[in-house]
């Protein structure tokens, strides 16, 4: 009688090991494709800002607008007048290849209207004024990130899979997992190159 016993409790252990891997399997799964969505919205809310309800969508880059903007917040803007803007509203204007953020403290009017900018960390006002045709728009949301979106952020995340990578190497197949790590490696990469090349909207 005791045979038959064993063989029962024996299938259902390994029932149980195997729910228990599955389990595991999908966690591991749901946990990196959300890490590959995060790392991903920077280049899809680029091109289509919309997605956010907003006009235009960048990171934020520098320290000038501590701590209302932090580098590497993703910053929304949507396009505004002149007339529909006031001292307070944090602006995005173009110079040259460059963009600024920052916080509105005086419109002078004359025969040209001239806007003064202030960055909420700096002590004094920008040093140039800035004329209409500069602004981008108004900055409508901002999505604190702690730091993500930075080069070292993406350096944490490319240690991190890169890490997980070596660990599943000597696996006999490939899965999704697999693939998920190869695109967060790529995304991280592509982040820190990126973060140093081109940069973001200043701050």
């Amino acid at each position: 009688m005791s045979v038959p016993t064993l063989k029962i409790e024996g299938e259902g252990r390994n029932k149980w090991e195997g729910k228990r891997m599955r389990v595991l399997k999908m966690v591991k799964t749901t946990t990196l494709a959300s890490a590959f969505l995060i790392l991903l919205l920077p280049y899809l809310l680029n091109p289509f800002p919309y997605l956010i309800n907003a006009d235009y969508a960048s990171l934020g880059r520098g320290s000038s607008m501590t701590p209302t903007i932090q580098d590497g917040d993703l910053v929304a803007v949507k396009a505004v007048r002149l007339s529909d803007i006031e001292a307070g509203d944090v602006l995005a204007v173009r110079v040259g290849e460059s963009i600024v953020v920052h916080r509105l403290v005086d419109i002078i009017v004359g025969e040209t209207t001239l806007l003064r900018l202030k960055g909420d960390g700096n002590e004094r006002p920008d040093s140039r004024l800035y004329e209409e045709s500069q602004i981008m728009g108004r900055v409508v949301a901002v999505y604190p990130l702690n730091g993500l979106y930075t080069s070292y952020g993406y350096a944490i995340s490319l240690t991190a899979a890169a890490l997980l990578a070596v660990s599943l190497w000597r696996r006999p197949a490939l899965d999704l997992n697999d693939v998920l790590l190869c695109l967060i490696i790529a995304l991280s990469m592509g982040g820190i190159i990126g973060y140093r090349l081109r940069g973001g909207a200043s701050q």
